[in-house]
């Protein structure tokens, strides 16, 4: 198992900043003088929108994982989709 990239990490730091920006200001155009409640759905924005770059960055990983893999063992590159020929085709 290889070691994790801090660098993997920085687009999920930036998914939760954004979510809870967006969280904080789509609550205070309702309600400008609730600090609760735009604090609570800035917490709730960056946890949806961090958790959803968060799932993104796993599957990112594995694939390029799944890619080193896969030219490691000198086997051919899988093309968009993964359509690759079966046996005596």
């Amino acid at each position: 198992m290889r070691r994790p990239n801090p660098w993997f990490f920085l687009p999920v730091l930036l998914g939760l900043a954004i979510g809870g920006a967006l969280g904080w200001l789509i609550a205070g155009v309702g309600c400008t003088e609730c600090v609760a409640s735009q604090a609570s759905f800035g917490v709730l924005g960056a946890i949806v929108i961090g958790g959803g770059v968060g799932v993104v960055m796993v599957l990112v990983i594995r694939s390029l994982d799944e890619h080193k893999e896969r030219t490691s063992q000198g086997l051919p590159d899988v093309g968009v989709g993964c359509e690759v020929p079966e046996d005596g085709d």
